[in-house]
């Protein structure tokens, strides 16, 4: 009887292998290589549309979605048709949602190596940065270069190319680039100021960088408060006088690939644009948390328009602060202890009065002063605050 129970056992046990070996056959490698992915998902800044670069078999597009009566309208606004292996990114929309601008080519996350070129195109592959409306007609190719950053008004584009940063009129069709000035250091984190007269980056310069600030009204350059150390991360203030920037002191012992979890504490600085001269405003706490550690965002500092500064800090996991202009900015109010676990991203809602954190772990948190909890936000959404 044990005998007969065992060989049915095993026939049943040799018929479950097979079957899953056929359906692993049936399963190729052509389908797990062109599996669907989207990416980038961009928020508009009005009407309540939102885009995504979708690549499927290879192929990469813009997509958008409309509010349409109860749901959404899907529509594509790019249409390669060709698995080449050319990225797109760096998306944008303009501040009245009518035209989207991304970069087409490059490495966009080694931008110094050359451009990838995995199809062997004889004509080789060049970043260049592109407009198309959103309803997905004019697709024009505007200028080589990378990391276009839109003016406050939408009239103008600032960019990188040859790490130098030129300016291009979008109001203009044939308009040619220019180049705003001739600098050194690899530019980075354009950001235009609420007012549009002035345009602020960090110049890396290897072992420091600085914050430069370029005025359009007097064409002239400046650096903020400038030191040996590395300043980054460029945010302004919301009348356009002040900019505030991360400060990290420079990593001097030489080994690149190690773990760094104590060091000389990173802080928070504001700068006044007219004059040049900087004050401290925050430092991080000595052992755990004095390096600084980012988020996925593409930015870390956020001014939000009623004066606060709201940024990344961790002692025990990544956790978003508030820095208040009361007592000469010295008080700051953590995110809800129940949240302080790994934040991964902070994104702005334009014009400014919101931001979504993203914590790694959803758990619905207590009221908070001066924050609003949204009525619904499923658990794999961020979440909303103001």
């Amino acid at each position: 009887m044990i005998r007969c129970l065992a060989v049915c056992f095993l026939a049943l046990f040799l018929c479950f292998i097979l079957r899953n070996s056929a359906a692993a056959q049936a399963f190729t490698l052509q389908q797990v290589m062109s599996a669907p992915f989207p990416s980038d998902l961009e928020t508009a800044p009005v009407g309540g549309s939102f885009l995504w670069i979708y690549n499927q078999d290879g192929h990469r597009n813009i997509w958008v979605a409309e509010p349409s009566g109860s749901g959404y309208t899907l529509r594509r606004v790019t249409h390669d048709v060709a698995d080449d292996g050319i990225e797109i990114g760096e998306i944008s929309w303009t501040p009245d949602a009518q035209h989207i601008v991304y970069v087409r080519g490059g490495d966009l996350e080694f931008p110094e190596r050359p451009s990838p070129n995995p199809a062997l195109l004889p004509q080789g592959v060049q970043q260049d940065i592109w407009i198309v409306n959103a309803d997905g007609t004019g697709t024009r190719m505007l200028a080589p270069g990378r990391n276009p950053v839109i003016s406050t008004n939408g009239s103008a584009i600032a960019h990188i190319l040859d790490d130098q940063i030129w300016t291009l009129d979008l109001r203009d069709s044939p308009a040619k680039p220019t180049q705003l000035f001739h600098g050194r250091g690899r530019p980075r984190s354009l950001t235009w100021s609420p007012n549009g007269q002035y345009l602020a980056w960090s110049s890396n310069r290897g072992d420091h960088a600085f914050i430069g600030v370029f005025s359009f009204a007097t064409q002239m350059l400046a650096y903020l408060d400038p030191s040996t150390e590395i300043d980054i991360d460029p945010v302004w203030s919301p009348d356009s006088r002040q900019i505030a920037f991360i400060r990290i002191p420079p990593h001097t012992s030489g080994v690149t690939f190690k773990p760094r979890r104590t060091g000389v504490p990173w802080s928070i600085r504001i700068a006044d644009v007219a004059t040049g001269e900087g004050h401290q405003i925050w430092i991080a706490h000595g052992g755990p948390g004095s390096i600084f550690h980012g988020t996925e965002s593409d930015h870390q500092l956020f001014w939000t328009a009623d004066n606060r500064i709201v940024f990344p800090r961790g002692r025990h996991g990544l956790a978003a602060s508030l820095l208040s202009p009361h007592q000469r900015w010295a008080g700051h109010r953590p995110y809800p202890r129940r949240l302080r676990r790994r934040l991964r991203y902070l994104q702005p809602r334009p014009p400014h009065p919101r931001l979504l954190l993203q914590p790694e772990r959803y758990r619905p948190p207590p009221s908070l002063a001066g924050f609003r909890r949204p009525r619904f936000t499923p658990p794999a959404y961020p979440r909303r605050w103001t």
